[in-house]
């Protein structure tokens, strides 16, 4: 229909009103309620061609009557004419009142033309109650998700269109919309909800249902968003499935590094050591049996002194590389002596302090190895960077736990700038601390201010009963 066809249909139907009105004044029964069928006459004009015909109906009125009283009883003219000008704003008046109803239900025609556009349009699935939880609404995924079509779900319970189980034992799942009605608060879904649509097809959602109220706080109905999570349940699978591939390589990266620690330990102390040994022995023969010249001797001498540091040294990478007491003796005494001999060589009060009962035990090796780690690294970090003056290791064997403590009294640091460095590739001591911990299922903590010291804390969850050491 076009612009002028639609413009002549209004003010046709205006015009027809107004013949239709004035022409009752010939009907004898009508005649005397005339004024009444011509405001029907202005309102029906207003009613359905809106402001311009509703306007143009009240002026042909008034024009057409005034013509009449000034031709047909011009000596009443007058108060007729006070009569006409009262009509006329009584026609302006509902003319204006049907355009604002007009202009106030074009405003909430637009608003839901476009509330339903954008629930329309989103991605997740919206249905819509009343406050019986009947189903007023549903966008199209919600209509893909649920298989039921809008004309076929209106009406009915919300319970019968969302049909949802929990994954694991399969027990029914209270609605969000019910509890949302009933208690007026937003409500979800707990994890692993299975949406169960109308042809038994199952996807895993996530949802929350909110009330919809009036203005003045009464609940209406409510509203409830849901959506598949099918492919972020995949997503997430892959990633913890990545995640344990990644710990598996690291244990399997850890235990090939703790091996080579120990062959090349061993090495060093039981060929390189013993080679040492052998050669300062044979050099000090050699300077026993000299008796010139003294340059001579004093060379052997150094070249002895020069071996005996070079075997302590070698002495001491074997001792950082793989303590033979850890594998011999366990950790207590593998941890006792490192403490000791720390604390001589950086000038530290160093002490141990064990807490445990039996006092000398055995754990699976695998968890000792990172215990002990964690510890060489933590004191490796207050001899290099805390400017500590004491150092305290703590080892408690509780019931199910082992739990390690490590405190100085140094410079301390920022913990979040130290987290920051070492995810960063630079200064790797505590990232490297913290994932010995995590690989066999601890928890790590440390616990830093400037000024004020350090306190490291692990904690290994133990998975096998300590055995005593006899």
């Amino acid at each position: 229909m076009t612009k002028l066809t639609r413009w002549a249909l209004r003010y046709g139907v205006a015009l027809l009103a107004v013949v239709t009105a004035l022409g009752s004044v010939f009907i004898p029964v009508i005649g005397p309620g005339l004024g009444s069928f011509l405001f029907l006459a202005v309102l029906v004009s207003a009613q359905y061609g809106g402001l311009g015909p509703g306007l143009f109906a009240t002026a042909l009125i008034t024009t057409l009557l005034g013509l009449g009283l000034i031709f047909l009883e011009p000596d009443k003219a007058l108060w007729r004419f006070v009569g006409l000008l009262l009509f006329a704003g009584g026609g302006v008046v509902v003319t204006l009142l049907v355009e604002a109803m007009h202009a106030a239900r074009r405003r909430v025609e637009a608003g839901q033309r476009w509330l339903t556009a954008v629930l329309t349009s989103i991605g997740d699935g919206v249905i819509a109650a009343d406050a019986q939880g009947r189903a007023s609404f549903l966008n199209p995924v919600a209509r893909d998700l649920t298989g039921w079509e809008t004309d076929e779900a209106v009406g009915k319970p919300v319970t019968e269109i969302l049909r949802m189980v929990t994954e694991e034992t399969r027990a029914a799942v209270e609605n969000p919309i019910t509890r949302a009605l009933r208690e007026g608060i937003v409500a979800g879904l707990a994890d692993h909800t299975v949406l169960i649509a109308r042809d038994g097809t199952e996807r895993p959602i996530d949802d929350s249902s909110a009330p919809i109220r009036e203005k003045g706080g009464a609940i209406t109905g409510a509203v409830l968003v849901f959506r598949d999570v099918t492919e972020r349940r995949r997503a997430e699978g892959a990633l913890r499935r990545a995640a344990r591939e990644m710990e598996d390589l690291s244990r399997r990266l850890i235990r090939a590094e703790e091996d080579e620690r120990r062959r090349i330990a061993r090495e060093l102390h039981d060929e390189t050591g013993q080679a040492l040994t052998a050669i300062k022995m044979h050099l000090q023969g050699v300077v026993q049996g000299l008796d010139e010249p003294a340059e001579v001797r004093a060379r052997l001498e150094e070249s002895i002194r020069l071996i005996e540091r070079t075997h302590r040294q070698v002495r001491s990478i074997s001792l950082d590389l793989r303590p033979s007491l850890l594998d011999d003796l366990g950790l207590v005494a593998a941890l006792q002596s490192y403490v000791k001999r720390q604390g001589q060589v950086a000038g530290l009060a160093a002490r141990f302090l064990p807490v445990a009962d039996p006092p000398a035990f055995r754990l699976e090796p695998e968890l000792e190895t990172a215990c002990f780690r964690v510890a060489q690294e933590a004191l490796t970090n207050v001899v290099r960077h805390a400017g500590a003056r004491t150092v305290d290791v703590e080892l408690h064997l509780g019931e199910r736990a082992l739990r390690l403590r490590v405190r100085d009294d140094g410079v301390g640091f920022d913990v979040a700038e130290a987290r920051s460095r070492a995810a960063g590739g630079i200064s790797l001591g505590v990232l490297s601390m913290e994932e010995r911990v995590t690989l066999v299922g601890g928890k790590f903590a440390i616990d830093s201010r400037v000024g004020q010291g350090t306190e490291i804390s692990a904690e290994f969850p133990l998975t096998g009963r300590p055995t005593t050491r006899i």
